[in-house]
Formats: C-alpha cells, structure tokens, sequence
C-alpha cells in the first residue's frame, strides 16, 4: 500500500510540474522582451527593444491567443519565423506585421480567421511561406499577397473561399507550391495562374468547380503535379493542359464529366500518370489516351 501511495505521491508531483509549466508557458522571452498572454487571450509584449537575439516566435502549442495588441511585433528586425498556429484568433489587427521587414516563415493555419485587413503582408517582402490553412476565410482582399514576390509556398486549404479575386497571384511570380484543397470554389478568375509560372504543384480538391476557363492552366509550364478532384466539372475546354509540358501527374478523380474534348491531354508529353476513376465516361478520345493512364 505505502508503494503505491509512493507512486500516486509521484503522480501529484508530475502534475503539478505539468501545471506549472502550462501555466509559465504563457509567458515567452525572445532576445530582451518578454511576450505574454493574459487569460482572456490578448497576447502583448514587454520591452521595447528586443535585440538581436529575436529570430523565432512559437505560440503553437495552444497558446489560446484570441487577440494580438497593437504594435506587439513592431520593431523585431531580426524575426525570421512567427508561429501562431493552432490558436483561437478570429482577425487580426490592421498593421500587425507591417514592421517584420525580415520575417521569412509565417503560420496562422488552425484558428478562426475569416478575413484578413487588407494590405496586411504588405511588408513581409522576404516571406518564403505563408500557412493560412483550415481558418474560416469566406473571401480574400484584392491584392493580398501582391507584395510577395519571394514567396514560394501558400497553404489556404480547409477555408471556405468562394471565390479568388482576379489577379490574386500576380504579385507571387516564384511560388511553387500552391494549396486550394477543400474550399468552396465554384469558378476560377480568367488568367488567374498567368503569372506563376514557377508553380510545380497545384491542388484543387474538393472545391465545387463546374467548369474552368479556357487557357486558365496556360501559364503553368513549370508544374509537375496538378490535382482537380471531387468537383462537379462537366465540362473542360479543348487544350485545357496544351501548356503543361512538365506535368508528371494529372488527378481528376471524382469528377461529373461524361466526355472529353478530342486531345485534350496531347500537351502532356512527359505525364506519368492520369487519375480518372469514378467517371460516367464512355469512353476515351483515342488522341487523348494514346500514351496515358486511366
């Protein structure tokens, strides 16, 4: 009995450790500042020069952060990586990254957010990746990421998009990967890929598309991987993938298209596979399946 009174003693003593840390873990020191979160959720900082010594913040271990104070960020000249994932906000404030000059990681995915300030990456010009997956967003600002040039990953998967804005992309010429999975896109802008050209994998899965624009994949000549499944597409235009030379893998399972345009895979030279299970086609145009994979 003393043994396992000993054990339970033990037990106590491990939880309490566990509390204490949950309950030190809402304050974080980064150079010379001291970042906290208070218990409604408002994260602040304490100290007005943060140093040198400030290159990573990490609030993804259920923070519970529901709002981020006014100039929380300002003056973090050496942030290179800022992680507010797996949080509870639902916006954020105008401004709130705009002094993050060398801010190359961002990650918001796993919170509430449905929408976001327009112009509110407008200063992250070194940003590499940006993660805004499984939120809340109903819709995006025109021009959002137009200042994003060095940026080569997007993950806005698992929101609930409707719609992009024309020219959503025009701003991110070396993105290479980009994530729409799981959204509720029933159309797509015209043009709207004409300027990545350095995107090598594309997913659009599970969105409500019922049709593409003709020569909307036209300026994908670098992509590798396109994935277009569980739509309600009926209907893809003649030379739909004329352009994607590179492509090794084309999925568009689960689709609702009962035929496809004569040739309409002739452009894919080097396609290793194609993914056309679960379809009402009765058949293959024998241009299109010459060398393919169904």
């Amino acid at each position: 009995m003393s043994s396992r009174l000993a054990v339970c003693a033990l037990w106590l003593v491990v939880l309490a450790g566990w509390a204490w840390q949950a309950e030190g873990a809402r304050n974080l020191t980064c150079g010379k500042c001291v970042f906290h979160v208070s218990d409604e959720g408002l994260l602040t900082r304490e100290g007005s020069n943060c140093g040198a010594g400030c290159g990573a913040l990490d609030f993804s271990d259920s923070w519970g952060i529901r709002n981020i104070s006014n100039g929380t960020f300002d003056g973090l000249s050496s942030l290179q990586h800022l992680d507010l994932s797996n949080n509870e906000l639902s916006s954020l404030p105008a401004g709130v990254f705009d002094r993050l000059s060398n801010l190359q990681g961002l990650d918001l995915y796993n919170n509430r957010l449905s929408s976001l300030p327009a112009g509110v990456f407008d200063s992250l010009l070194k940003l590499f990746s940006l993660n805004l997956y499984n939120n809340k967003l109903q819709n995006l600002p025109a021009g959002v990421f137009d200042n994003l040039s060095m940026m080569w990953s997007l993950y806005l998967n698992d929101n609930l998009l409707a719609s992009l804005p024309a020219g959503v992309l025009d701003g991110t010429p070396n993105l290479m990967w980009l994530s729409l999975n799981n959204n509720k896109l029933s159309s797509l802008p015209a043009g709207v890929f004409n300027r990545t050209s350095a995107l090598m994998w594309l997913y659009l899965e599970n969105n409500e598309l019922e049709s593409v624009p003709a020569g909307v994949f036209d300026g994908l000549s670098r992509t590798c991987s396109m994935s277009l499944d569980h739509h309600v597409l009926s209907l893809l235009p003649a030379g739909s993938f004329d352009k994607l030379r590179t492509c090794l893998s084309l999925s568009l399972f689960d689709d609702k298209l009962s035929s496809l345009p004569a040739g309409v895979f002739n452009g894919l030279s080097k396609l290793r596979g194609i993914y056309l299970e679960y379809y009402n086609l009765s058949s293959l145009p024998l241009e299109s399946s010459t060398g393919s994979q169904a």
